[in-house]
């Protein structure tokens, strides 16, 4: 039922660093960003970077352990991957595939902004119209914003579904379609009740989109 990213953009996203690879560093920098990984001091959990001079880290969500890539100029020179408890290498390594660090992509965020425009604010009590409007601004200039799966609904055309990354020619088996029917319903009478909650308490815009697909899509 939960929103993700477009599986077409997923795929757009997916970027295969290798040995020997020219690059420009602050493309490459600018790329990461744009494909929802944070800047940190210290690598330690997936989604984030970090540059020591011609050191990086990466930790690719989509591998068991982050990387270093060293720089001799605009070439990588080699990769290793570390353990980010001890910082200490683990193996070497010629390629790493660098997958989007987040189903929100804040590329994406001025296309959302000018669709949250429409919010309408007047239930809202003051402090959530101000986190909004907050989160909007960020939106508007492509910037990071935490929580940005919040804003699925909006940062793209049609989100993406569990369903469209499963193979073409894959086979899907259920055991029990009319109890997994019935607790797809459950769960999705249950979003909207959270979700009516939110908005006679203020939190929610009446006219926020849902962040779920209904069962029968």
């Amino acid at each position: 039922l939960s929103l993700t990213i477009p599986r077409r953009e997923f795929l757009l996203g997916l970027r295969t660093l290798r040995q020997g690879q020219q690059l420009s560093l602050s493309k490459l920098l600018e790329t990461w960003a744009e494909m929802g990984y944070r800047s940190t001091e210290v690598v330690e959990e997936p989604g984030t970077f970090s540059r020591r001079g011609g050191i990086i880290d990466l930790f690719p969500p989509n591998e068991r352990w982050p990387v270093r890539i060293e720089l001799f100029g605009d070439e990588i020179d080699s990769m290793r991957q570390f353990d980010p408890s001890t910082q200490r290498s683990i193996q070497q390594v010629r390629s790493v595939v660098v997958a989007p660090a987040n189903e929100g992509l804040p590329k994406f965020g001025p296309a959302a902004a000018g669709r949250l425009a429409q919010l309408d604010f007047s239930n809202c009590h003051p402090i959530a119209e101000s986190d909004y409007r907050a989160d909007i601004a960020r939106l508007e200039v492509g910037a990071m914003t935490r929580g940005i799966e919040f804003y699925l609904p909006y940062l793209y055309a049609r989100p993406g579904r569990l369903l469209d990354f499963l193979p073409d020619q894959g086979l899907l088996a259920v055991e029990d379609l009319s109890e997994l029917d019935e607790a797809a319903r459950e769960l999705e009478a249950q979003a909207e009740e959270s979700r009516q909650t939110s908005v006679r308490s203020g939190d929610l815009p009446a006219n926020f989109a849902p962040a779920l697909w209904a069962w029968d899509e």
